[in-house]
């Protein structure tokens, strides 16, 4: 292999790794968002139940 094909290949294997670079921060907010409408169905579930009394729940944050 020669230095010229040796950089092309150092050239494109950098290329890939920015390409595929993950945004974990986007992410992070994807997932919570999918939380957040899972909760949400939940207690759509449940006010009935809550409205009657025969179920209580409460939210803890754990995390910002």
């Amino acid at each position: 292999m020669s230095k010229k094909d040796f950089e092309s290949l150092l050239s494109q294997h950098e290329t890939l790794e920015k390409e595929e670079s993950i945004n974990w921060e986007q992410r992070k907010q994807e997932w919570l968002g999918f939380i957040n409408k899972f909760y949400s169905c939940l207690e759509n579930w449940f006010k009935a139940y809550k409205k009657s009394e025969k179920l209580s729940y409460e939210y803890d944050h754990v995390f910002n």
